[in-house]
């Protein structure tokens, strides 16, 4: 079997724009802020890239991209995925739905952002490895 590792500049713009979107998405000025936890850098950018390698896959070969409404899908069904497997151990305390709600809406978007951007930057130039 031959691994061929592949970066274009759509995946890089996913990363990018998807540590973009999380890092608004938890700043101190939204109502949830940062009190649901911390952010490390390096482990963010690695399960970005990571999840776009996921999303390059799922595009490929089962859910095709044409217009952001699929990608909006996209991300709202992989965000329902998320929140079937996470729902059961995310009670802490009388706020613990809202917060959830906000982790699942962050989900989605992320996913949206991430599979638009792999769309719209497919066709620039390849650099393979």
């Amino acid at each position: 079997m031959e691994l061929k590792l592949s970066v274009d500049v759509a995946l890089v713009a996913a990363v990018i724009l998807g540590e973009l979107l999380s890092i608004l998405w938890y700043s101190d000025s939204t109502p949830w802020g940062r009190r649901g936890g911390s952010r490390y850098f390096a482990a963010a950018i690695a399960a970005n890239i990571g999840l776009a390698f996921i999303l390059k896959h799922i595009m490929h070969h089962y859910w095709t991209v044409y217009k952001w409404e699929d990608a909006a899908m996209l991300g709202g069904c992989i965000s329902l995925v998320y929140a079937a497997l996470e729902a059961p151990h995310a009670i802490w305390d009388a706020r613990s739905f809202s917060r959830f709600f906000y982790h699942c809406l962050h989900k989605a978007l992320l996913v949206f952002v991430m599979s638009f951007a792999l769309f719209h930057f497919k066709n620039y130039k390849n650099y393979t490895f």
